[in-house]
């Protein structure tokens, strides 16, 4: 098992020869503040080499839990980051994801941040677990863990991480990047910029 910092990553080819299916368990702890849960919601966009949605609709989120005919899942919406271990998993089976499929990346939204004046600074212990296989949480099934530092405290949204490919080998990476405050950028903005067609896909 590996502890990554920001901007770290693993070769997956070479540290999980074999697997093609590996789930991303996100976890993060927030009190309510001014009478509102947090509601935290990851979503999962596949990326063509453009740094584009492979189409429009290409997002798997707690709406589409379901993406590529089991190429992306995920685990269904956590509201309010009391859950026991992951707050939610995004699996990702790369043998499934289309061919000009470059990179995942996963985003953590702050739902409804505007109206209830919340951001990043307010959430504890977010950190992300690499598993390998569709099953397993402890021993061997975990492959990295990263624990992410508060530097994007005002943010609404932030990338935790990415699985992506290079030289036709599939690696992991530790992100932490804000997308904006709510001061700054819309979530639905943040999808567009992807190249997602915001109006077709399921509500957001």
């Amino acid at each position: 098992m590996v502890n990554l910092s920001k901007g770290g990553n693993i070769n997956l080819a070479k540290e999980a020869a074999g697997i093609t299916v590996f789930r991303m368990g996100l976890a993060w702890d927030a009190n309510a503040q001014g009478g509102n849960d947090f509601d935290l919601d990851a979503a999962a966009i596949p990326l063509k080499e453009d740094g584009k949605a492979i189409n429009g609709e290409a997002i798997c989120f707690y709406h589409q839990l379901n993406w590529g005919n089991g190429a992306i899942k995920h685990s269904g919406d956590e509201r309010t980051g009391a859950a026991e271990g992951d707050d939610e998993t995004i699996t990702i089976d790369t043998a499934k994801l289309p061919a000009e499929v470059a990179k995942v990346v996963v985003l953590v939204n702050i739902h409804d941040a505007k109206n209830r004046q919340q951001n990043f600074g307010m959430v504890k212990n977010a950190k992300v677990t690499l598993y390998k296989g569709a099953e397993g949480t402890t021993g061997d099934a975990i492959l990295a863990k990263y624990d992410l530092e508060e530097d994007a405290s005002m943010s609404r949204c932030l990338i935790f991480c990415e699985l992506y490919k290079k030289d036709g080998e599939w690696k992991f990476k530790a992100i932490n990047e804000s997308k904006g405050s709510f001061n700054d950028v819309l979530y639905k903005d943040i999808l567009a910029s992807y190249g997602l067609d915001v109006a077709a896909t399921p509500a957001i």
